[in-house]
């Protein structure tokens, strides 16, 4: 069964799901998702995100960074960030099996190994936090 909610930009927005995806596109306010056997792909993100799914990948894209941050947490599944290359954020990034690759940001790492990647863009800022045990990380700058 799908379902199509329609609320203004500038709402708080949570969504949950169990077996399936969650799609969500042009939030303003906060927006929280989480899922269990199910990917999440949000678009146009705004405000603060917390996304986290179980089984699932998580396909973000934030027009800015507030300063409430990022945070993307999933088990078995990977993880795609695309924000604005001129953002500011701390990013801690943490992989378990799975590879870490950063494009089109001028990163200052201050740790990086093969598992994990700790940086800036932008001097520092809100904290982007981005987790998942068995799957890569990808962050990307538009």
């Amino acid at each position: 069964m799908d379902y199509v909610v329609r609320v203004p930009r500038w709402a708080n927005v949570t969504l949950s799901s169990t077996n399936g995806e969650i799609v969500a596109a042009g939030v303003g306010g906060s927006f929280r998702a989480e899922s269990t056997n199910g990917t999440i792909k949000a678009t146009d993100i705004d405000g603060q995100a917390h996304l986290e799914t179980t089984n699932g990948d998580i396909e973000l894209e934030v027009t800015k960074v507030t300063d409430d941050g990022v945070s993307c947490s999933t088990t078995n599944g990977s993880i795609d960030l695309t924000m604005p290359s001129a953002s500011k954020a701390s990013f801690e990034v943490e992989t378990s099996n799975g590879s870490i690759d950063p494009t089109g940001l001028d990163l200052k790492v201050s740790d990086k190994s093969r598992k994990s990647l700790h940086a800036t863009v932008g001097g520092g800022g809100p904290r982007i936090k981005l987790e998942t045990t068995n799957g890569g990380i990808r962050l990307r700058g538009r």
